[in-house]
């Protein structure tokens, strides 16, 4: 591959993990994920299951960074950015 090639490459890889890091901090901040988060239409198991789950993603996170794995193809990469069947279900119908 030439230096252009390479330089493509890397500039997608460095704006992929930027996106990824937006999202994860968005998702961070997100006040039903705070431990301290009380709202009257979510009950407690919900908001239990949404920290549970956020930990669950940070942990494969990070052991993802750690294992570097080859590059996924476009379709598998799109469908790890939308939300799980048990973040859809919790949430409702934000998404």
């Amino acid at each position: 591959m030439d230096g252009d090639g390479e330089t493509m490459a890397t500039r997608e890889e460095i704006d992929r993990e930027a996106e990824e890091n937006r999202k994860e901090a968005l998702l961070a901040s997100t006040q039903s994920l705070q431990p301290n988060f009380n709202r009257s239409n979510l009950t407690h198991k919900q908001i239990s299951k949404l920290q549970e789950l956020h930990k669950k993603r940070m942990q494969i996170k990070a052991n993802s960074k750690v294992h570097k794995k080859p590059q996924a193809s476009k379709k598998s990469q799109t469908s790890s950015h939308s939300p799980d069947e048990a973040t859809k279900a919790v949430l409702g119908a934000r998404y």
